[in-house]
């Protein structure tokens, strides 16, 4: 009868190994070092670009190059006066996409066929100026301004010569530009200066009656215009 404890411990034997092997196993997996986990890179934000050509804000210098031209009104011809060059500047302020402020300069001279040799004629308007201004797209836009300033006028026919000039002469301009850089435009403009008789004073022509009477008496010349091509240079 002693076979039968020797033949249970010979059945059991197995089971024995195996709950051994399994509690080693467990024992090493605890003893093994424990698996570092990678942390995901951080993503960093993708820094949003500024369009340089959005704001237009700034101090702003103009120049202007191109024709004068003598304009009729119902009182005032254009007698002896040709079309000549017109130079214009400007000094501002650009207040964001729809408004600048600036105060204009307009010289002009003339062309005196009429006058005979040694004749001139020249004019010059100085006007602060507030603009609207019409953007189609960040960088093409059109322009509209006005403003009231002073202008005179002048000829001569080498021997004698006459003179006008008011407070009160109102300025018109229209412009077309294009920014070629965030700073700088280019463009084409034409201005209208109307140049009123009241509070004008013009020199005698050497005859003794005023050259610049009308038929009412009032003191007046003829109306002037330039087309222009120009620059304009923003300060930042």
């Amino acid at each position: 009868m002693r076979t039968q404890p020797v033949a249970l411990l010979t059945l059991l034997a197995p089971v024995f190994l195996l709950a051994g092997g399994a509690a080693m196993a467990d024992q090493a997996a605890d003893d093994a070092p424990a698996t570092l986990e990678r942390a995901a890179p951080a993503v960093e934000p993708v820094p949003t670009l500024e369009d340089p050509f959005a704001d237009p804000s700034g101090v702003f210098l103009g120049f202007g190059l191109g024709a004068n031209l003598c304009v009729v009104d119902s009182t005032a011809d254009c007698g002896g006066l040709d079309p000549s060059v017109a130079l214009e500047g400007s000094l501002g302020y650009r207040f964001g996409r729809w408004f600048s402020a600036a105060l204009d300069v307009d010289y002009g001279s003339y062309g005196t066929t009429g006058f005979g040799d040694g004749g001139s004629a020249s004019s010059l308007a100085v006007a602060p100026m507030l603009r609207v201004h019409l953007p189609a797209s960040d960088r093409f836009e059109l322009s509209l301004g006005a403003g009231i300033g002073y202008a005179t006028w002048r000829a001569s026919d080498g021997d004698d010569a006459v003179s006008w000039s008011a407070l009160g002469a109102y300025r018109l301009t229209f412009a077309a530009s294009f920014r070629v850089l965030p700073d700088l435009a280019v463009g084409v403009a034409s201005s209208f200066v109307g140049q009123p008789d009241i509070g004008a004073f013009c020199g005698p022509d050497g005859t003794g009656r005023s050259a610049c009477r009308d038929a009412s008496g009032r003191f007046n010349v003829a109306e002037r215009a330039t087309v222009t091509v120009e620059a304009r240079y923003r300060f930042r």
